[in-house]
């Protein structure tokens, strides 16, 4: 039996549950009121207007009489909004005990212990999809009272609706067994638990694929999928259109190397593996994108950029002044390269040349940024290809974001003096 078969067991005796404890019929129900005065046994008077004369709380009405006061609330006019806000209230209530009673656990520590999640987090699998359960259970009464959710004019989800909620229930049940298996890990997966992992992530694959057509399966990976979710944070510096998103996301999910999270597990190989992965993705990415494109592509992936951007975005800096500050990683080491090689120049000369040109690069960063912007910067920037410079040596980026160091005495001839 697979982990799928074992978890669809389970549903359905919770959904038999659900369905002996909630089944009712409103219309021959002994506890359905007669008229809104007599709910709670409360006598009303009929000078009262009818919406005053609903009580603003469900509490103490069994669920037989729920389904005749949702009526009784539309009838005296109440808004689609309010009715629904209110019984979503009640259904809370309702079901708050039995949510406390499998909430997640987390043990207190105090003040001078170490909070160690792993250590005080007692959450298990039952839990985890008794809390599933749970909550499939509020929403089949809330839509037995109220019926769908109203559509939203804005829903661009491109799953039909009669698979969306299979759909749902699928990714949760696989989702909360993958998040256990990652917590019982203690960020140490073993061999086993990677095996666990990737065996659960397979499964879910495949019956997402037999759900869906290869058109709805695709587009669901590019909205939920754990790659799609990863990739957007990867891809937040470079700001993709919705067409650069689905290319570079198909680029990558094409090779496995790229698809695999890296772990203790990794061996040299694994590395060297996903090194030239990396290697072959840029450069496809390079010939599918503009120049232009690309350039801006090769800014937001560094690291480096975002924090510049991060910075340029408090100070309300223009993009393309941040974008010239960022090249300064390739042009200002190219020019140093240049003064390093030229055979007219002795060492001291070189030596000062290139401290002259660190300085007269930090007085344009600061120029650019403004005295506090520039100098922290100077400071947080992670500029060592700069600050070399002042102990005369040039740093380059290669093309694999490797970086090449190079002191001046390489080119004229003297040994480096430590």
């Amino acid at each position: 039996m697979n982990a799928r078969t074992l978890l669809l067991g389970l549903s359905l005796l919770a959904n038999v549950g659900l369905l002996a404890k909630f089944a009712w019929s409103p219309a021959s129900s002994s506890l359905a009121p007669a008229n809104v005065g007599s709910i709670n046994n409360t006598a009303v008077p009929s000078t009262q207007s009818p919406r005053s004369q609903i009580p603003v709380s469900l509490a103490g009405l069994d669920p037989s009489a729920m389904g005749p006061y949702v009526a009784e609330l539309r009838a005296a006019g109440f808004p689609a909004h309010l009715v629904r806000a209110l019984v979503n209230a009640e259904i809370n209530e309702r079901f708050k005990a039995r949510e406390e009673a499998i909430k997640s656990k987390r043990q207190s520590v105090s003040y001078w212990e170490s909070d160690d999640y792993y250590e005080r987090n007692k959450d298990t699998l039952e839990n985890r999809l008794a809390r599933l359960d749970l909550r499939r259970e509020k929403d089949a009464l809330r839509k037995q009272l109220l019926g769908e959710d109203p559509p939203k004019p804005d829903d661009t989800n491109p799953i039909p609706l009669a698979k969306r909620e299979t759909l749902r229930r699928l990714t949760e049940d696989y989702d909360a067994m993958i998040q256990q298996a990652q917590a019982d890990a203690r960020g140490f997966p073993l061999a086993s638990d990677r095996e666990k992992l990737d065996y659960l992530r397979k499964e879910k694959d495949l019956e997402l694929r037999a759900l869906l057509t290869p058109e709805e399966f695709r587009a669901h990976e590019l909205r939920n999928s754990d790659a799609a979710r990863n990739l957007r944070w990867e891809l937040a510096g470079f700001k993709p259109n919705e067409a650069e998103f689905a290319l570079i996301h198909s680029l990558r999910s094409q090779n496995p190397d790229l698809a695999r999270d890296s772990d203790n597990n990794y061996t040299q190989a694994d590395w060297e593996r996903r090194q030239a992965a990396e290697k072959a993705l840029k450069e496809s990415i390079r010939l599918q994108l503009s120049p232009e494109r690309f350039a801006d592509y090769s800014r937001g992936m560094d690291h480096a950029y975002r924090q510049l951007t991060h910075l340029g975005k408090r100070l309300d800096i223009p993009t393309a002044t941040l974008n010239a500050i960022y090249d300064q990683k390739n042009v200002i080491p190219a020019a140093a390269l240049v003064i390093a090689k030229d055979p007219t120049l002795d060492l001291e000369t070189k030596r000062a040349d290139l401290k002259q040109l660190a300085e007269d690069t930090r007085r344009q960063i600061v120029a650019a940024l403004g005295t506090e912007g520039g100098e922290a910067y100077l400071k947080k920037g992670n500029l060592n290809w700069l600050n070399a410079l002042d102990k005369g040596t040039v740093v380059i980026q290669t093309d694999d974001n490797s970086w090449q160091h190079h002191r001046i005495e390489e080119f004229t001839g003297t040994k480096s003096v430590k």
